[in-house]
């Protein structure tokens, strides 16, 4: 699928903090307005001090100008590339290769429930992606790691999510 193009726009009413818009690629927002696969992470930050109001419409304008003319071909090119790397030939290769890679650092169970999600995302993404390659492993970690309670068990899992997509290419 396509990355989405966001960004964050803040201010202060009482001049407290700067004025700030960020720029990203993302993945997805869930319901809770977490941001999902952010990258490309840009700010400019405007300092309500001195001559900030004669600047913020150069710095801002050359900062959205280069935004927009970025593309996504990167990133693209690095989920293609994640798509057509297999893991394995089966699940028990794919679960067995990925537990046993210390640098993942993944359990046995997380594995295995990741492979189940990879399994029901290939299927709703209309088998766009096989759960034997990279992509489809790195959907099913990002899967269960939604559903873990603790921050640092989530990162974890998503730290280790893109690690696979880094040696995919």
């Amino acid at each position: 699928g396509a990355l989405n193009r966001g960004f964050f726009v803040s201010n202060s009413e009482v001049g407290d903090r700067a004025f700030s818009v960020t720029t990203f690629l993302y993945d997805a927002v869930c319901g809770n307005h977490i941001v999902w696969g952010a990258s490309e992470v840009t700010e400019v930050r405007l300092v309500h001090r001195g001559r900030a109001s004669t600047r913020w419409i150069g710095d801002l304008q050359r900062a959205l100008q280069r935004y927009a003319a970025n593309g996504t071909e990167k990133e693209r090119k690095s989920i293609v590339a994640a798509m057509n790397t297999q893991i394995g030939d089966n699940r028990e290769q794919v679960i067995e290769k990925l537990f046993r890679d210390k640098k993942l650092g993944l359990t046995r169970r997380v594995v295995e429930a990741a492979w189940d999600w990879s399994v029901k995302e290939a299927r709703l993404r209309g088998n766009r992606f096989a759960p034997t390659s990279v992509w489809g492993m790195v959907c099913g970690l990002t899967r269960v790691s939604q559903e873990i309670g603790w921050a640092c068990d989530r990162v974890a899992i998503d730290q280790a999510a893109g690690k696979m997509l880094v040696l995919a290419g």
